[in-house]
């Protein structure tokens, strides 16, 4: 890192960045409602409280899907969902939906609800 950076970077840790407050909670409202409306879909396909976020439920689902032996070889991350989508059909539209599900929730909780100061800084 070049030295004339070391200074501003600093600062930005210890004040934060100032943001647009309306964008970020427009974008906020949007990614939420994307991700409700997602896993309203996962939901009515498999079961009303099934939870993608859930290793256990993911791969209860997938072992109804494909059998035991599959769903062990590739696991329920980002990885194993790669393997399974060439598995079967259903497998791979169930992948899209619980990894896109996954996704907005990292987005909306790193990233877009973060911790709001008083004067605006994040």
């Amino acid at each position: 890192m070049s030295f004339r950076l070391i200074f501003p970077a600093l600062q930005c840790e210890a004040e934060g960045i100032k943001c647009d407050e309306e964008r970020r909670l427009n974008l906020l409202k949007k990614l939420l409602e994307e991700q409700k409306e997602t896993l309203s879909r996962l939901q009515a396909r498999i079961k009303k409280d099934f939870n993608p976020g859930s290793p256990q439920q993911v791969k209860t689902l997938f072992t109804l899907i494909l059998g035991e032996a599959n769903v062990l070889k590739a696991g329920t991350d980002a990885k194993g969902f790669d393997v399974l989508r060439t598995l079967h059909p259903l497998a791979a539209m169930f992948c899209d939906d619980i990894q896109h599900y996954r996704e907005l929730t990292k987005l909306i909780s790193s990233y877009v609800n973060i911790g709001d100061e008083e004067d605006g800084k994040q």
